[in-house]
């Protein structure tokens, strides 16, 4: 058992889903989905990030707004620029920028 976002205590299960299955799940998407496919179409930079990540991580955080409220959402594209920023620079290797969000959900439990 482990605290959560609220305070209250997380189940074995819901840090499990916090820190293993919602990262995986959700880098896939993002990662293996939709960054990939727009870098297939989408070549320019701004500064160290591609526009595929900066597109990615907008969309990342607006799908948490759904839950969140604006300034979280907020905080969430940081996060995200750093998981693609890191995705890109490990030759797509989805393990490294799953460990990084992995490690990001634990530092918030």
């Amino acid at each position: 058992m482990g605290m959560g976002l609220n305070g209250k205590m997380c189940s074995s299960t819901a840090l499990l889903t916090l820190l293993l299955l919602a990262p995986l799940a959700e880098e896939i998407i993002f990662r293996l989905g939709l960054q990939h496919w727009l870098q297939g179409r989408l070549r320019k930079r701004a500064g160290p990030l591609s526009i595929a990540n900066l597109l990615t991580g907008v969309f990342f955080g607006s799908l948490h707004a759904v839950h969140h409220d604006a300034p979280l959402m907020a905080l969430t594209i940081l996060p995200s620029l750093v998981f693609g920023w890191v995705w890109e620079n490990n030759a797509g290797r989805l393990r490294y920028p799953v460990l990084v969000h992995s490690w990001d959900n634990l530092c918030l439990v």
